[in-house]
């Protein structure tokens, strides 16, 4: 069943996003600023220690890193809107940022 809107209203409804990920990019779309979201080990270390207030807009992945509470060593991966970027890569509103650490085992 496709949903319904009443008229006048907007939708970006599409048939293969769940709930979840429309709920995420309705909450970047709307809200200015980046969204981070740690990985594995860097999610661990991070919890409950995430700065509340982080503008993080305008400022490279290098100096992000170095604002939050963990070694910035720690993150082996930074990808930005799902592409692969360097530290020096700068941010912009919106922007969702993934922090990725290195994976090891034996």
């Amino acid at each position: 069943m496709t949903p319904r809107l009443a008229a006048g209203s907007e939708s970006r409804y599409r048939p293969d996003e769940s709930e979840a990920q429309s709920a995420r990019r309705d909450r970047r779309e709307s809200a200015i600023g980046v969204e981070i979201i740690p990985v594995g080990l860097v999610k661990r270390k991070l919890a409950g220690r995430m700065p509340q207030e982080l503008d993080a807009a305008g400022l490279t992945v290098r100096e992000l890193l170095l604002q939050l509470p963990i070694k910035p060593e720690l993150v082996a991966f930074v990808v930005v809107n799902g592409r692969l970027v360097r530290r020096d890569h700068r941010l912009s509103d919106n922007d969702v940022v993934k922090l990725v650490p290195a994976v090891g085992g034996g």
